[in-house]
């Protein structure tokens, strides 16, 4: 059983019939029955929402409420069950939290892949009256320099020109050869 050894904290709350409120809190185990003396008036007990998470699991309760009259004994039984509502609202803010990392993350990743284009466009002295110089693209990793669709390209592609990317050193792709 998953509360097996764990307590709960049972909440009272009402006025007995002298008008005197009642707020009391007992912690209790799980199957266990207890005896509690309250003089003649009326009560609520229920549990207290902030012990029924466990792990992954979220539990309610239903509150009971007894009116004891102080001449006979009551019973309040309160029973746990799986709170389903607040299962699936912690679960869509937990599919939220990852949708929102996977944003930042390509949204991060598109930034630092301008970034790179950009300074290689900065250092190939902005594109501008290269003489005809061709784009070709290179990758964060390699040695080569690439034709745009080449097989090499699929985790990066860097636009530079030819005349640059030979003049800082890359050679050309023997598969595209551009």
């Amino acid at each position: 059983m998953l509360f097996a050894s764990r307590a709960v904290r049972a909440l009272v709350t009402g006025t007995q019939d002298d008008g005197t409120k009642v707020d009391d809190k007992h912690e209790a185990a799980l199957g266990k029955s207890y005896v509690l003396a309250y003089p003649a008036g009326t009560y609520v007990f229920k549990l207290d929402p902030s012990s029924l998470k466990v792990g992954e699991s979220v539990f309610a309760s239903d509150p009971v409420k007894c009116s004891f009259d102080g001449t006979r004994d009551q019973t309040a039984r309160l029973s746990l069950k799986l709170d389903s509502e607040s299962m699936a609202k912690i679960e869509a803010e937990k599919e939220a939290e990852r949708q929102k990392a996977e944003e930042e993350a390509a949204a991060a990743k598109a930034a630092a892949e301008q970034e790179a284009a950009a300074a290689a466009a900065a250092v190939s002295g902005g594109g501008g009256g290269g003489g005809g110089d061709v784009t070709v693209y290179i990758t964060k990793t390699g040695e080569k320099f690439h034709r745009d669709g080449c097989q090499y390209l699929k985790k990066s592609q860097i636009p530079i020109s030819r005349s640059n990317a030979i003049a800082q050193g890359y050679g050309a792709c023997s598969k595209c050869n551009p």
